[in-house]
């Protein structure tokens, strides 16, 4: 056998070799990730060979959860502010209805609108005067004034506390009678974005210092 015939098998037969390791090692590192992914391979009873008992985060990760719970909270907390907002002014409408059936059964009795709470056959659910009653979020009162002009008998439900301060429902009899409405004080910075935005609201008129809206 030639010196070169010889160069040339030790040559094949290193290859070989490093080739054998090479696989042997990438086979160990799968079979790492299959038990670290797989915990079917766990329950064996045999011991892997490598174990991943230690993870920790890098400050990409961190930096990535912080990014996407900013930018949650961002879409989230004005949704639900709207929607509590939403809840509150409903049962402001409900206690309006209410108040209403018993202003169309005192016209309807009497030819005219009542001034006070006192004549209707309802009570306010709040503390106060006859024509003024109020709680730590809302003022309910019946607005009666008569002149040379004209007559007006009012309800006012306006927010007392929150974002919305005197933004609220109203029934203007001499207006509008039996029908509630939406109403923001005319020029305020949050201009429609109570009874536009968040009860859906439309602009009907604006007079007395207060822009109505007529709701759906």
């Amino acid at each position: 056998m030639t010196e070169k015939k010889k160069k040339d098998i030790n040559k094949n037969h290193s290859r070989g070799l490093v080739s054998g390791i090479f696989n042997v090692c990438r086979g160990c590192v799968a079979q790492k990730q299959r038990s670290v992914e797989d915990p079917r391979l766990q329950i064996s009873g045999m011991t892997p060979l490598f174990h991943n008992d230690k993870h920790a985060f890098t400050l990409i990760e961190l930096l990535v959860v912080v990014l996407i719970i900013g930018i949650l909270s961002a879409i989230a907390l004005p949704q639900y502010t709207k929607a509590v907002e939403k809840a509150r002014g409903m049962q402001a409408i409900a206690l309006l209805a209410s108040f209403n059936q018993a202003q169309q059964a005192y016209h309807l009795a009497n030819g005219t609108y009542a001034t006070s709470f006192d004549e209707l056959d309802i009570t306010p659910p709040w503390t106060g005067s006859s024509t003024n009653v109020s709680n730590a979020d809302w003022n309910f009162k019946v607005y009666a004034t008569t002149s040379s002009e004209y007559s007006a008998r009012r309800f006012y439900l306006e927010r007392m506390t929150g974002k919305y301060p005197h933004h609220g429902f109203g029934i203007l009899y001499d207006v509008w009678p039996g029908r509630i409405v939406c109403m923001e004080p005319n020029g305020s910075s949050t201009q429609g974005a109570y009874c536009e935005k968040i009860f859906n609201a439309t602009v009907t008129s604006a007079y007395d210092g207060f822009k109505y809206y007529s709701l759906p």
